[in-house]
């Protein structure tokens, strides 16, 4: 499933689709690793049928599983939170290990970077911030709070498209 829709859906889909693959992907995860993760999601009621780019949901939760929880070693939770204001917002949050201050100023830095995509060993997140700014524009893209043994926010800020604006 997530192959096929990684090769054969446009570039920009429906927030409802994104999450449903997000889904398939912590699915997997599950019989991966068994009782150790958490999943919920928290959705607006208007917004499943908003457009925004695919797969950029999915690396965010990748990141929060590799870094956040698996070093714990423990059950924890992963929960996606998707709310409509001047713009649609979609915060990943873990209760993981967190980010250490000088390491997180670090990425943040490079993610508010108007310059080209800079690669480094946070190629997930990085790829998916230039992908929506490079779409959207520089006001737009990913922002992270984490504090260290308590867990890590990462919030995307897109535009609000509707079906009738989307270019599919």
């Amino acid at each position: 499933m997530l192959l096929r829709y990684s090769l054969n859906s446009p570039d920009i889909v429906k927030l409802h689709e994104e999450l449903s693959q997000v889904e398939n992907y912590i699915y997997i995860l599950k019989i991966r690793f068994p009782e150790k993760i958490n999943f919920k999601i928290y959705i607006d009621d208007d917004v499943s049928n908003f457009y925004i780019p695919k797969f950029i949901i999915q690396p965010i939760v990748e990141n929060a599983v590799k870094h956040g929880l698996e070093p714990r070693g423990q059950m924890g939770t992963i929960r996606i939170e998707v709310r409509r204001a001047e713009n649609l917002t979609i915060s990943v949050e873990d209760d993981g290990a967190g980010i250490p201050e000088d390491k997180l100023n670090y990425i943040n830095k490079c993610l508010a970077c108007e310059s080209d995509y800079k690669p480094d060993s946070k190629i997930g997140i990085n790829n998916v911030n230039f992908r929506i700014k490079e779409y959207y524009g520089k006001e737009y893209g990913i922002n992270i709070l984490s504090s260290e043994g308590n867990g890590t926010k990462v919030t995307i800020v897109l535009p609000i498209i509707k079906e009738s604006e989307a270019e599919v």
